[in-house]
């Protein structure tokens, strides 16, 4: 791994997986707090299973309610299109995840990757 990539590697192990050192014990043992955001909580796919919104976060969570109530996320003409658009695709990954266990894994993946949009 390329030396510069080591600050970023610990910053991902101290907030995502181990959390930040407390202390060392005599004997060498580490003691840790839990992580800011462990992995238990990474995976969507209660998410998705449950038809839970993706997103968590609550400025996504404000922008997303702004979108609902004025239909676009800049003021102007509301565009019901994109809306549809969206909605349709909800709707796909929901079947690709249904279907799950009828798919061999690259194409359960393939599946979800084709209808994801950012």
């Amino acid at each position: 791994m390329p030396e510069e990539a080591n600050s970023i590697m610990e910053w991902f192990e101290i907030y995502y997986i181990c959390g930040r050192i407390r202390r060392t014990t005599r004997s060498g043992n580490i003691i840790r707090p839990d992580p800011l955001f462990p992995p238990s909580i990474w995976s969507v796919t209660d998410n998705i299973e449950y038809t839970f919104p993706r997103t968590q976060n609550i400025i996504q969570a404000w922008h997303r309610r702004w979108n609902t109530l004025v239909g676009h996320a800049h003021i102007g003409a509301p565009c019901p299109l994109q809306k549809k658009k969206d909605r349709e695709r909800e709707i796909q990954i929901q079947t690709v995840y249904n279907d799950w266990d009828n798919r061999e894994v690259i194409d359960f993946l393939r599946g979800i990757a084709h209808n994801l949009s950012f």
